[in-house]
């Protein structure tokens, strides 16, 4: 019996989209695959220790992991890396995460 292998090939912009670290923690509804394609990253999510990644480095985001640390691991190169959401259409990429305060400190 011969098993069918199904797949389908993804189109997309190829333009290529810079953006600055957002002003405040956000995180994606969606799981996240980035690979680091120049320079590296430095990145924390949530529940999870510090992590740098480098370039040719791959790394994998949970769905809805707020984002603690998203930032250029160098201040003398450049980082950038490539972004996979899998998500419908419908789903934001990103939401801003409310900020709670502390209710230890007053």
């Amino acid at each position: 019996m011969a098993i069918t292998l199904k797949y389908r090939l993804l189109k997309w912009p190829t333009d290529l989209a810079i953006l600055p670290p957002p002003p405040q923690s956000s995180l994606s509804p969606c799981p996240v695959v980035g690979y680091v394609e120049e320079g590296a990253l430095r990145m924390q999510v949530k529940g999870e220790p510090e992590a740098i990644y480098k370039a040719g480095e791959s790394f994998y985001e949970a769905p809805n992991g707020a984002h603690l640390v998203s930032a250029n691991a160098s201040d003398k190169e450049a980082a950038e890396f490539i972004a996979f959401f899998v998500c419908d259409r419908d789903t934001p990429l990103s939401v801003t995460v409310p900020e709670t305060r502390d209710s230890g400190n007053h």
